[in-house]
C-alpha cells in the first residue's frame, strides 16, 4: 500500500509558496484595476479589464509551469 509521508508534502508546499505570493499580487492587482476600471469610458473599462483577466491567466500559467 502506498502511503504519504507528510514531511515531504509539506516541504514541497515550502517550495510553491514563492509561486503562489506571485501569483496572488497579480491577481490582487489585476482586481484593483478591474475596480478602478469603472471610472473610465465603456472603450477603456473594456480594454482594461480584459487586458486584467489575460494577465491573471498569464500569471497563472507561469505560476504552475514554475511549480
Amino acid at each position: 500500500m502506498l502511503s504519504i509521508n507528510w514531511d515531504d508534502v509539506i516541504s514541497v508546499l515550502k517550495l510553491c509558496v514563492p509561486y503562489l505570493i506571485f501569483f496572488g499580487v497579480v491577481l490582487l492587482a489585476a482586481i484593483i484595476a478591474m475596480v478602478v476600471a469603472k471610472k473610465f469610458s465603456k472603450s477603456k473599462k473594456y480594454f482594461i479589464r480584459w487586458q486584467s483577466g489575460v494577465a491573471i491567466i498569464a500569471a497563472l500559467a507561469i505560476a504552475v509551469n514554475l511549480i
